[in-house]
């Protein structure tokens, strides 16, 4: 089976980090750095 989309659902809470409200930068870069280390693996392995 495959998938032309998926949907990521981070939660508010999550994106705050250390901060009382608001997103956190920091915590926010660290997420889209992890997403696109696997969208870049599932690249590679879809263009199989």
């Amino acid at each position: 089976m495959t998938f032309k989309r998926i949907l990521l659902k981070l939660s508010g809470e999550s994106l705050m980090g250390e901060q009382k409200y608001g997103i956190d930068e920091q915590r926010l870069a660290q997420y889209a750095q992890q997403i696109k280390q696997v969208v870049d693996r599932l690249s590679i392995w879809a263009s199989r």
